[in-house]
Protein backbone atom coordinates (compact mmCIF):
# COMPACT_ATOMS: atom_id res chain seq x y z
CA UNK A 1 0.00 0.00 0.00
CA UNK A 2 2.84 2.38 0.79
CA UNK A 3 4.22 1.97 -2.73
CA UNK A 4 0.85 2.80 -4.26
CA UNK A 5 0.43 5.84 -1.98
CA UNK A 6 3.88 7.15 -2.92
CA UNK A 7 3.12 6.64 -6.60
CA UNK A 8 -0.16 8.54 -6.41
CA UNK A 9 1.43 11.50 -4.59
CA UNK A 10 4.31 11.77 -7.08
CA UNK A 11 1.96 11.32 -10.06
CA UNK A 12 -0.26 14.12 -8.80
CA UNK A 13 2.81 16.30 -8.18
CA UNK A 14 4.13 15.84 -11.72
CA UNK A 15 0.75 16.13 -13.44
CA UNK A 16 -0.49 19.24 -11.62
CA UNK A 17 2.84 21.01 -11.03
CA UNK A 18 2.42 20.88 -7.25
CA UNK A 19 5.10 21.84 -4.79
CA UNK A 20 7.80 19.40 -3.78
CA UNK A 21 7.68 20.65 -0.22
CA UNK A 22 4.02 19.66 0.19
CA UNK A 23 4.70 16.26 -1.34
CA UNK A 24 7.61 15.76 1.06
CA UNK A 25 5.35 16.55 4.01
CA UNK A 26 2.69 14.08 2.84
CA UNK A 27 5.27 11.34 2.27
CA UNK A 28 7.24 12.08 5.42
CA UNK A 29 10.55 12.47 3.61
CA UNK A 30 12.88 15.21 2.36
CA UNK A 31 12.63 17.30 -0.81
CA UNK A 32 15.77 15.56 -2.05
CA UNK A 33 14.02 12.19 -1.79
CA UNK A 34 11.01 13.63 -3.62
CA UNK A 35 13.35 14.64 -6.46
CA UNK A 36 14.63 11.07 -6.57
CA UNK A 37 11.07 9.72 -6.72
CA UNK A 38 10.17 12.15 -9.53
CA UNK A 39 13.12 10.89 -11.60
CA UNK A 40 12.07 7.31 -10.85
CA UNK A 41 8.51 8.09 -11.96
CA UNK A 42 9.66 9.72 -15.19
CA UNK A 43 12.03 6.89 -16.15
CA UNK A 44 10.28 3.70 -14.98
CA UNK A 45 6.72 4.73 -14.22
CA UNK A 46 4.71 2.62 -11.80
CA UNK A 47 7.17 -0.29 -11.99
CA UNK A 48 9.82 1.89 -10.35
CA UNK A 49 7.80 2.06 -7.14
CA UNK A 50 7.49 -1.71 -6.68
CA UNK A 51 9.91 -3.02 -4.09
CA UNK A 52 12.57 -5.28 -5.55
CA UNK A 53 12.13 -8.12 -3.07
CA UNK A 54 8.35 -8.37 -3.52
CA UNK A 55 8.79 -10.23 -6.82
CA UNK A 56 11.51 -12.48 -5.38
CA UNK A 57 8.93 -14.20 -3.18
CA UNK A 58 6.83 -15.04 -6.22
CA UNK A 59 9.85 -16.39 -8.11
CA UNK A 60 10.74 -18.68 -5.20
CA UNK A 61 7.20 -20.10 -5.20
CA UNK A 62 7.19 -20.65 -8.98
CA UNK A 63 10.56 -22.43 -9.22
CA UNK A 64 10.12 -24.72 -6.19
Amino acid sequence: MNENFNFEIIKKLVDTYGTKKNAALKLGCTVRNVNRLINLYKTLGKEGFIHGKSTRFLLVLIFK
